[in-house]
């Protein structure tokens, strides 16, 4: 539960998420949810402002062999998802390795 309470923070801080209806809630929320919610938030960037999404892969740093690989292979359906899951991969690292840092588990 801390851990996605951690990852929905930084997920609006490091997407630059300020709009009210695009944020994804920090609090009573499960994985499933904040993986829908961030699917949501990317289609509005891929249909509206491609290059704002494109900066965020990179401020997120999510590889862009892994991007592109996501844009270009995978089903059309899923590439939404595809793309949540790689930006959730990458910022529960850094979740992860803060709450080790605070525990002096590092």
């Amino acid at each position: 539960m801390q851990e996605n309470h951690h990852l929905a923070s930084l997920l609006n801080k490091d997407l630059g998420i300020d709009e009210e209806s695009m944020m994804i809630p920090v609090s009573g929320i499960d994985s499933k949810m904040i993986r829908k919610k961030l699917a949501l938030v990317i289609s509005h960037l891929l249909q509206n402002n491609f290059e704002r999404l494109v900066q965020a892969m990179y401020r997120l740093d999510v590889p862009e062999s892994k991007f592109h690989r996501v844009l270009h292979e995978v089903d059309p359906q899923q590439i939404l998802f595809a793309l949540a899951d790689l930006v959730i991969e990458r910022e529960m690292q850094k979740v992860k390795t803060r709450i080790m840092y605070k525990r002096k588990e590092l």
